[in-house]
C-alpha cells in the first residue's frame, strides 16, 4: 500500500508541475484556481471510507486521492512566494512545513 501512495504522489508531483507553468503562465491567478480544481477532485476519494470497502477499493481510493492532492499540492509553494513580500516568505515557509507535520 506504500507503493501505491508513493507512486501516486510521484506522478501527481511530476504531472502537477507541468500542468502548473501550461495553465499560469499567462495568468498567475490561475494557479489558484489549478489547486482548487484537484483539491476538489481529491475530496470525494475519501467518502469511500464512509462504508466499508474491500481493500482493492482502499488502494484505488488513496491512490487516487494521493495523486490528485499532489497535483494541488504542487502550487502551494509558488502561491505563497507571490503572496508574500520576501521579507516574509522564511516565517511563512517555517509556518507552513510545521503545520504540515501536526
Amino acid at each position: 500500500m506504500a507503493f501505491d501512495h508513493h507512486h501516486a504522489w510521484a506522478v501527481g508531483i511530476r504531472l502537477g508541475f507541468r500542468l502548473r507553468d501550461r495553465f499560469a503562465r499567462r495568468a498567475k491567478h490561475r494557479r489558484m484556481l489549478l489547486q482548487l480544481i484537484f483539491f476538489f477532485c481529491a475530496a470525494p476519494f475519501l467518502v469511500v471510507f464512509l462504508t466499508k470497502p474491500s481493500y482493492p477499493v482502499i488502494i484505488g481510493a488513496i491512490g487516487m486521492f494521493y495523486l490528485f492532492r499532489s497535483l494541488g499540492s504542487c502550487n502551494e509553494m509558488p502561491i505563497l512566494c507571490e503572496l508574500l513580500p520576501s521579507h516574509k516568505r522564511s516565517t511563512a515557509m517555517g509556518l507552513f512545513n510545521t503545520t504540515q507535520t501536526i
